[in-house]
């Protein structure tokens, strides 16, 4: 395995679940805005009733793929033990620092690539 197929899968996982966050965010829309609409709610319950159990669907099918344990399919835990089978497409730590940005330390690790990572989930 190259480190493109492996981007790959990388970028399919997380397509997967940019999906089912998307969905999810509808459907708390949905919830949060019922209230307000309430009258055209009422023109068609079905209809609405319908579409949330779709998005709901589609959310819990998206997750679903994510974990799915089934022989020959992508999902997360195939992709970490990719990862830990090819190591050797990952750039070893030449040492570790910290840096300020924007008034917040941050632990970072220095590659002997020089490619450098935060941590940092506020940046």
């Amino acid at each position: 395995m190259d480190k493109y197929e492996l981007i790959k899968i990388a970028e399919y996982l997380h397509q997967e679940a940019f999906y089912a966050n998307c969905y999810f965010e509808i459907i708390q829309q949905y919830y949060n805005v019922r209230k307000e609409y309430e009258q055209e709610y009422q023109l068609s319950p079905a209809f609405y009733n319908f579409v949330l159990t779709a998005l709901q669907k589609a959310c819990l099918i998206d997750v679903a793929k994510l974990y799915d344990k089934s022989l020959n399919t992508i999902n997360i835990g195939s992709l970490i033990n990719l990862c830990k089978e090819n190591l050797d497409l990952f750039p070893e730590y030449q040492e570790q620092s910290e840096i300020e940005i924007c008034g917040i330390i941050s632990p970072v690790n220095i590659f002997k690539t020089n490619i450098v990572t935060s941590s940092a989930n506020s940046i």
